[in-house]
């Protein structure tokens, strides 16, 4: 039986942006293709979903940030963060999950308040560590459910697959699944 649960949901991508050299890009991209192929749509800080330019974090905004930094204009760097931080806590708000990315190599700040956010809207936050659950921080273990921790890309596959299409699923009181033919009252998916 094939039900499809996660078929018009939507999932934001936590992980860290400011200290990693790609900007977050690579992972998310991978992990997006797999969610496509749910069906689910996905909220990627990357590459904000938005129509306002605002939004995006892009090497010009990275620069700017910078630049104003080393100057100390703390009034402009809040003017340029407020709206990213923002439109990144209402992706939160939207999304029916979260993957998160943790590396424990580089400082998470923005990572570990959205997370805490979902988590507090009871949204399964599914974790990666890709050095091993082990490494996951201990403030994690108390917040999110650990039955959803993981240290494999394949593995998070492999659940979301099983979340998907299980006749039966532990939803750990966390999923929540929506006809999306109702809420638009017509057949969409």
């Amino acid at each position: 039986m094939s039900l499809h649960r996660l078929k018009g949901s939507l999932c934001y991508l936590v992980g860290p942006m400011d200290e990693v050299p790609d900007a977050g890009a690579d992972w998310r991209e991978y992990i997006s293709k797999f969610l496509w192929s749910l069906n689910m749509g996905v909220l990627n800080p990357c590459n904000k979903p938005t129509i306002d330019p605002i939004y995006n974090e892009d090497p010009v905004w990275r620069e700017n940030l910078r630049f104003n930094k080393q100057l100390g204009n703390w009034k402009v760097l809040q003017k340029l963060v407020e709206p990213v931080v923002s439109i990144d806590l209402r992706m939160i708000d939207l999304c029916s999950c979260v993957i998160m990315n943790v590396d424990k190599s580089v400082h998470m700040c923005g990572s570990y308040n959205e997370q805490t956010h979902a988590c507090l809207q009871r949204k399964p936050v599914i974790v990666h560590c890709g050095s091993g659950v082990t490494d996951v921080p201990n403030w994690l273990f108390g917040i999110a459910r650990p039955e959803i921790f993981f240290d494999s890309w394949k593995k998070i596959k492999e659940y979301l697959i099983h979340i998907d299409t299980a006749e039966k699923v532990d939803d750990l009181n966390r999923w929540k699944f929506f006809d999306y033919n109702k809420i638009y009252n017509q057949k969409v998916f």
